[in-house]
């Protein structure tokens, strides 16, 4: 989907926008990337199958494309309830017509890219500290942040961070 434009010289050339990233949330990105809630947007990792030894294949547009023509070509899209049964089949979630079908040279595999606060900050969270909190144990590990030095612009975690059930992103932060 390129257009004719001049370039400084007065010349027409014809050119294409590539799309190069897309920063989006998870259930943003299975949406963009047309697949289900239980699957990986970049990979063919169903969530029984998140972190496993195993190294998943990538989920390429073309094949999601494919996936999406082998549906439509058993089920119109208009007959819903029974489009949704069979693209459940190939963890699809019943988006006939992506967005960059017809983008030249984009792939979801290529441009989606993490959010930073639900994919770095909460993998952290829910993954590096846990880790820790199991593997030192929650007890020391409240007593050295108890004893952290608080620094201007941050805040202390007097009772440690085990614990902590509510948390903003700037608890995050200065968790990290």
């Amino acid at each position: 989907m390129g257009i004719m434009m001049n370039d400084p010289v007065g010349n027409s050339r014809y050119c294409f926008t590539p799309l190069v990233s897309y920063i989006a949330d998870t259930p943003e990105e299975l949406l963009v990337t047309c697949m289900c809630s239980n699957i990986s947007p970049v990979t063919t990792t169903t969530q029984d199958q998140l972190g496993d030894d195993f190294h998943h294949q990538l989920q390429k547009g073309s094949s999601t494309i494919a996936h999406i023509k082998a549906v439509m070509q058993s089920v119109l899209p208009a007959d819903v309830s029974k489009f949704f049964a069979m693209c459940k089949k190939f963890n699809l979630n019943g988006i006939h017509e992506p967005f960059w079908q017809e983008w030249a040279l984009s792939d979801p595999l290529s441009f989606i890219t993490p959010e930073p606060l639900h994919h770095l900050h909460h993998m952290f969270w829910d993954h590096d500290l846990q880790w820790t909190i199991f593997v030192v144990g929650a007890n020391e590990l409240d007593f050295h942040f108890m004893l952290l030095q608080v620094s201007i612009g941050y805040c202390s975690f007097k009772d440690g961070v085990s614990t902590l059930k509510q948390i903003s992103s700037r608890d995050h932060r200065n968790v990290q």
